[in-house]
């Protein structure tokens, strides 16, 4: 992992002159980069993909011209030098072998300048060609481990979605192939004024681009296209966006296929255009085969313009629409995907009612014409099933729907009564399994066909007629799916902070007790354990009990049989799923589990309830330079659950965490070096985490949000006790969800401020914070971060208090308590009724004790927007 301090280059001119003059021969000496396999091109979509022939291409390899990849040189001169030296021979390939190379902003370079309202400022970190444009230009690594990271200028003041990392401006024939992109540090505050970051790729007005297996982690949009024409995104892995993962907007001739993206905070994928900015629809968009997990605020695939397909692909838990139509669609294909939890925004509670509706949480939202909808599977939607509107020359045929928590089908009225909204359509063989309310038919059909679709209950006509009534057959259905979450979808009853204790949930343990070696685990640290720890669960009755796992080192690789689990597409090293009543216990540090895939989950919990972890050591012996978003302890869909003593070391994901867990604690533990969350909570419901000690995490080391399983507020939160020594790119204490109290937490030097609260997508804040009792030391050191960092807008309300009290803060850089403004983020009627700072105490602050900012950050975006802020004039300390 790269350093946060980095060295400046300090190289006299004329080296690069000297270098100048002997890069052609290194070109010509570099080894050849290989093509890629007719494998790649033989699977379903790409057989049209043009062919690079990388093998005949001169190399320029980046390391030859000085850069170290060392994650501390900055990298910038000697990419250019290298981009030069290929376009004075008409282009090739510039090689980036196993590194991480550093790249900041030069705001002396012309090719840094944007324009963002007006005004020109710096907004391009790196922008090989300049404004020029690219020609033949092919950027290759050796995988995830050839790095470019990125690092704005910290005190940049740029608006986010108009700053790039890589910027490339009208390039023709260009790749990038196996190589990550990230940025530091830590940064999933949408539209912040603190953390500033833009768009990890970008490119505009560029003609054949290709990206193939790249990695991307972090940023505003992971990969941007915008006016650009034969596009193809194929085999890459993009997380943790502030934004979409991949955006393709006014563009021609676009597939997107055989990609992985997890957890963005707006849109998963959107592939649309805006009429304001073409004369014509975008056309010829593909969507093939991609699976997609999240976004925590957004849907999952957006889709606008004329002849578009969108098949096979796996989309799951998304806050709104699955697949959605955003304005104009002709001859469109939607068949064959997989959606599962969408529209989860409708669920009651959500602080944004207005996201409830139909037109933005229904899982498949479609429009116009003429259109084939076949073979797609909806399950669980917390909106609607199929939302339809306006359609002409559909056909629909073989799709289901099962347990939505509202219509499996609504067929919407015209614009008038008399107005037909469905003309030839033919909908058959369609299957509606227990959904949560009748199918609607209120639009006017005219020469369409609806016939042979099953339904578990009769549809309500309130327009379509009863011959097209007549086309749904009623009949006693079982659904396909089963939801682990049903109960995290409800309104819990809590109304205080009464988590369990350990003896609640221990005393509920069966009394059967199993030695995972009298069922074959060796725990010598070479073999495969994981059969025997699954077949010893196994052997635990129906009542439950412990399985114990004596001291050793317990080899655990993932095994098909076991690492998956129906309806997600996360996978997991062991998996106990469905069972109640069950502990598993060591004898300390020294029951010692090694996972050794970073992508699978690593001991994990399904569906439980009254589970318990006690004196386990977790840990890994694989890295990555990125973050994995996988745990080593895992509790999803569980109620009452208990770590206790347990210990872990690294990892690319959170250490521990709950996602939609009900009653729950975490205590006593001992994590280090993770390489995400220390401790992740993700819509998690009366909670204690307490006296754990976490140390030099990558992120956060608790962090507490509402994007999980099931999208919801993780209320009636403890956080007491806890000792955290150190963060690399992350805050301490991180709460953007629910209601928190934080209580008596020691918070040592920590690279963004001690206790940070922020909103990481538009419409979704804390309710009610009380930070009483911490020792706050030497924490944000990131020059815009303070002891205490406030970044949702501070406003009136009625959704939330906050108490800061009692705290002691000392040696800071920056200020005590800071309530900061990004642009206005909480939208609707919900703001704060009380904000409270008093007596807390400051010893040697490098700036104000308590800052309240009353002015909300503007660059020309926020005059019609109304905020009314609380008077806080003299806030008492």
């Amino acid at each position: 992992m790269a350093s946060l301090k980095k060295s400046t280059l300090g190289l006299p001119t004329y080296f690069f002159a000297f270098l100048a003059l002997v890069v052609s021969g290194m070109a010509n000496s570099a080894a050849a980069v290989e093509n890629l396999p007719d494998s790649f091109y033989e699977r379903t979509g790409l057989e049209e993909m043009p062919r690079i022939d990388y093998a005949s291409m001169p190399v320029v390899n980046v390391k030859d011209l000085g850069a170290l990849g060392d994650g501390e040189q900055i990298a910038n001169p000697y990419f250019e030098r290298a981009v030069e030296a290929l376009q004075s021979q008409g282009g090739g390939v510039l090689f980036i072998p196993k590194g991480t190379y550093h790249f900041e902003m030069d705001e002396s370079n012309p090719a840094s300048m944007i324009r963002a309202y007006g005004k020109s400022k710096p907004g391009n970190i790196w922008h090989p060609g300049g404004g020029e444009g690219l020609e033949n230009i092919h950027f290759v690594g050796e995988g995830m481990e050839s790095v470019l990271e990125f690092e704005f200028t910290k005190t940049l003041p740029h608006y986010a979605f108009h700053s790039n990392a890589m910027m490339i401006t009208g390039g023709k024939n260009i790749s990038l192939r196996d190589l990550a992109i990230t940025q530091t540090p830590f940064n999933r505050q949408r539209r912040g004024g603190d953390v500033k970051t833009g768009n990890s790729f970008r490119t505009a007005k560029t003609d054949q681009i290709q990206l193939i297996n790249v990695y991307v982690d972090q940023g505003d949009l992971g990969l941007g296209f915008f006016f650009s024409k034969n596009i193809w995104v194929v085999d890459c892995d993009i997380r943790n966006t502030r934004a979409d993962n991949v955006k393709v907007d006014n563009c021609d001739e676009a597939t997107v296929a055989y990609n992985y993206m997890e957890e963005p905070m707006d849109d998963n994928t959107s592939m649309i255009y805006y009429k304001q900015h073409r004369d014509t629809p975008s056309h010829g968009y593909r969507f093939l085969q991609n699976t997609l997990i999240g976004p925590g605020f957004g849907r999952g695939f957006i889709m606008a313009g004329e002849s578009i397909r969108v098949e096979g692909n796996w989309i799951e838990r998304t806050y709104g629409n699955g697949i959605a139509s955003y304005g104009l669609l002709r001859d469109y294909t939607v068949i064959d995907n997989t959606l599962v939890r969408s529209g989860l925004a409708a669920r009651s509670g959500n602080p944004r009612p207005y996201h409830s509706e139909s037109h933005y949480s229904s899982a498949l939202k479609l429009t116009g014409g003429p259109a084939a909808v076949a073979g797609n599977r909806i399950y669980g939607p917390g909106g609607m099933g199929l939302r339809m509107k306006g359609m002409e020359g559909a056909s629909m045929e073989g799709n289901r729907v099962e347990l939505s928590e509202a219509e499996g089908l609504v067929f919407l009225k015209g614009e008038t009564p008399d107005e037909v909204a469905f003309s030839s359509i033919f909908f058959e063989g369609n299957t509606f399994v227990q959904n949560a309310k009748p199918i609607l038919l209120g639009g006017k059909f005219e020469d369409s066909v609806v016939l042979g679709n099953l339904v578990s209950q009769a549809p309500i006509d309130e327009g379509s007629g009863e011959e097209i009534a007549a086309g749904f057959v009623v009949e006693d259905l079982d659904p396909e799916y089963f939801d682990v979450y049903a109960f995290a979808r409800e309104e819990t009853a809590y109304t205080d902070f009464d988590a369990p204790t350990s003896t609640d949930i221990l005393e509920r343990i069966g009394e059967e007790f199993v030695d995972v070696r009298d069922y074959g685990a060796l725990g010598d640290g070479v073999h495969n354990d994981t059969e025997a720890f699954q077949t010893a669960l196994a052997a635990l009755p129906e009542a439950g009990g412990t399985l114990f796992v004596p001291e050793g080192i317990y080899r655990i690789a993932p095994m098909e049989e076991y690492a998956t689990f129906p309806f997600t597409k996360i996978r997991q090293h062991i998996r106990i799923a469905g069972r109640n009543n069950i502990r598993i216990q060591g004898e300390g540090p020294g029951s010692k589990l090694i996972f050794e895939s970073l992508d699978h989950q690593g001991l994990r919990f399904i569906g439980c309830e009254n589970v318990a972890v006690q004196s386990l050591m977790l840990t890994t012996d694989e890295t990555a330079p990125l973050r994995r978003n996988r745990a080593l302890l895992d509790f999803s869909g569980c109620r009452g659950v208990l770590a206790q003593y347990v210990s872990t070391e690294g990892g690319e994901g959170p250490a521990i965490q709950l996602d939609n867990v009900n009653e729950g604690l975490v205590v006593d533990c001992l994590i280090e070096g993770s390489g995400q969350y220390g401790i992740r909570l993700q819509g998690a419901c009366q909670i204690s985490l307490s006296r754990n000690e976490i140390r030099e995490t990558r992120d956060s080391a608790i962090h507490i949000d509402s994007y999980g399983s099931i999208i919801r507020d993780s209320d009636y939160v403890t956080v007491s006790e806890n000792r955290i020594l150190g963060t690399l790119e992350g805050a301490g204490l991180v709460v953007i969800s629910g209601k928190v109290q934080l209580l008596d937490n020691e918070i040592e030097d920590t690279y963004l401020s001690g206790v940070y609260v922020y909103q990481p997508g538009m419409g979704w804040a804390m309710n009610e914070l009380t930070v009483r009792g911490n020792r706050i030391v030497d924490c944000g050191q990131h020059i815009a971060h303070s002891g205490i960092l406030f970044g949702t807008p501070l406003r009136r309300g009625d959704r939330g208090r906050v108490l800061i009290e009692g705290n002691e803060f000392t040696d800071l850089r920056h200020n005590g308590v800071h309530v900061a403004f990004g642009r206005s983020m909480i939208w609707g009627p919900q703001g704060f009724y009380s904000f409270t700072v008093r007596d807390n105490t400051f010893e040697n602050i490098g700036g104000t004790e308590c800052l309240i900012e009353l002015q909300s950050h503007s660059e020309g975006k926020d005059d019609d927007i109304q905020i009314s802020h609380l008077d806080v004039d003299s806030p008492s300390l």
